[in-house]
C-alpha cells in the first residue's frame, strides 16, 4: 500500500468517525520506525463546471472509439464501466466499523481534486487501449 486517503467529516466534538481513526492507526502499524508525510487538509469545492463539461467529451471520445472496433457501447455504458473501475468504494457502519458493502461514487460527489485524478485515470485507461484523449487545458474541435 502506497498510502491511505480519506475524505469524511470532523465531528462537532473534533474526532473522526471510528472506521477512519481504526483504519490510519493499523496503517501506522505497518509503518513503525520510518518516516512519513502526514497532510489534512480542508476538502475542496465540488467538481468544476469544465471539469464536467471535459468528462462527458472524454466518454464521448471513448465510446465512438470502441464502437469504431465494432463494439456497439452507448456512453451512459463507457461512463458507469470507468465510475466502476476507478470510483468504487467501500461503504462502512459508522457506528461499528463494520464492511457493509460498496458503492460507486457519483462525479457529482467528486472534488476538484478527485475529479482530476478520475479523468487522469480515464485517459490512462484510453492510453493503454491506443484511445487518445485530448488533455484537459487543450481545446480541440472535434466532429462527432
Amino acid at each position: 500500500m502506497n498510502g491511505i486517503i480519506h475524505i469524511t467529516r470532523v465531528s462537532e466534538t473534533g474526532l473522526l468517525p471510528k472506521r477512519i481513526s481504526d483504519d490510519i492507526r493499523h496503517y501506522f502499524e505497518t509503518l513503525k520506525g520510518k518516516p512519513v508525510e502526514i497532510k489534512i487538509r480542508k476538502c475542496s469545492s465540488k467538481r468544476s463546471t469544465q471539469q464536467n463539461s471535459y468528462i462527458h467529451l472524454m466518454f464521448s471520445i471513448i465510446t465512438e472509439a470502441l464502437n469504431e472496433q465494432g463494439n456497439t457501447f452507448r456512453e451512459e455504458e463507457i461512463k458507469g464501466a470507468l465510475k466502476l473501475k476507478f470510483l468504487l468504494i467501500d461503504v462502512y457502519n459508522e457506528a461499528t466499523g463494520e464492511l457493509l458493502n460498496q458503492r460507486v461514487r457519483d462525479t457529482s460527489e467528486l472534488s476538484v481534486g478527485d475529479m482530476s485524478v478520475f479523468i487522469e485515470q480515464c485517459i490512462q485507461w484510453s492510453a493503454e487501449r491506443n484511445i487518445i484523449i485530448p488533455p484537459p487545458l487543450i481545446q480541440t474541435e472535434i466532429a462527432l
